[in-house]
């Protein structure tokens, strides 16, 4: 309950959210708050968020069948950034194309993820090999390797000159 010398600069009762997979740096910095400060997204119960994860497919994507809305609800575990990560790949996506992702997704997967950072891990795995399915997106292999491979950061240009074979 710090308050930052309440009252005097203004900062009484601010707050600041620090959202992270559960880094060890970030673990050991947060071990002297109270345990009621923290939160930890791989504690949530799949219960907890169902109905809320549910209103918002229906919202964001009323088009979709309720038997996969509810299937992405199951997947997502009570987390929003899960549904909100499938969302943002149908949204981009064909009708053809969200069939395919969605076929992905739920492939050799329970209708309960077995633990919900592992669901997340299996969702953003899909939806890179759904990005890269076919030959006509070679390209975007190709820039995702020459990212991944570099022992520094690269400019855009300098992944524009290996991806068109200039050296």
């Amino acid at each position: 309950n710090a308050t930052f010398g309440a009252g005097k600069s203004g900062l009484l009762g601010l707050r600041i959210l620090v959202t992270s997979r559960p880094h060890h740096r970030i673990v050991d910095a947060s071990a002297p708050l109270s345990p009621e400060n923290i939160y930890r997204l791989e504690e949530i119960k799949e219960k907890e968020g169902r109905e809320d994860i549910l209103k918002f497919l229906e919202d964001k994507l009323p088009d979709l069948s309720s038997l996969h809305r509810e299937t992405i609800a199951n997947h997502a575990g009570g987390l929003f950034i899960y549904a909100s990560t499938v969302v943002l790949a149908l949204d981009s996506c064909s009708e053809m194309e969200q069939v395919v992702l969605l076929g992905l997704i739920f492939d050799n997967r329970s209708s309960q993820p077995s633990h919900t950072l592992e669901a997340i891990d299996h969702l953003y795995l899909q939806i890179l090999f759904s990005a890269y399915l076919d030959a006509k997106h070679a390209s975007r292999l190709l820039i995702l390797h020459c990212i991944i491979c570099a022992q520094r950061p690269l400019a855009l240009g300098a992944i524009a000159q290996i991806v068109a074979g200039d050296s």
